[in-house]
């Protein structure tokens, strides 16, 4: 519940990271097979261990994906790199707006990112990976519902942080 100002909230979206999680893990099996295979020489075992250490990297990364709003810092965890916001930088979170016509006419491939985004009062725009839809899709109702539920919850703490 926003409103307590000495709290720290996570807003995560677990079924969802599990949906990107589990196919992962199955891929993983593949080259653990090898791995395991007595067989094996162990520069084989070393080619195979590669694409699994990154697997493993990027599950985890996919694990952690987050916002954190701590008392003084917004923390945006993204798959390449995290963000730690103070709240007095923040000038709103909010989601993309449509895509103006020109573009289309410019570009027919032009693809509205759907995604939370946080707006700098410097002008510059970080978005979350976690609600980025080229990640996890937004084909379903209960998703935008509770994008917009966590962009509201965000702009709460915003005007009693800040």
């Amino acid at each position: 519940m926003p409103g307590q100002l000495g709290s720290t909230e996570v807003f995560g979206r677990p079924v969802v990271k599990a949906f990107f999680i589990v196919p992962c893990a199955v891929f993983g099996v593949v080259p653990l097979s090898g791995i395991l295979v007595p067989s094996t020489t162990w520069w084989e075992k070393l080619l195979l261990l590669l694409p699994l250490a990154a697997l493993v990297v990027v599950v985890a990364r996919v694990g952690r994906l987050a916002l954190v709003a701590e008392p003084g810092h917004l923390v945006i965890r993204n798959i390449r790199n995290t963000h730690r916001l103070p709240w007095s930088e923040i000038e709103k979170i909010t989601e993309p707006g449509p895509i103006p016509v020109e573009v289309y006419r410019e570009n027919a491939l032009a693809h509205q990112n759907t995604t939370l985004q946080v707006v700098l009062r410097s002008g510059a725009v970080l978005s979350a990976t976690l609600y980025d839809e080229r990640m996890f899709g937004y084909q379903y109702q209960r998703t935008v519902t509770d994008r917009k539920r966590v962009i509201a919850e965000l702009n709460t703490l915003l005007a009693e942080r800040s």
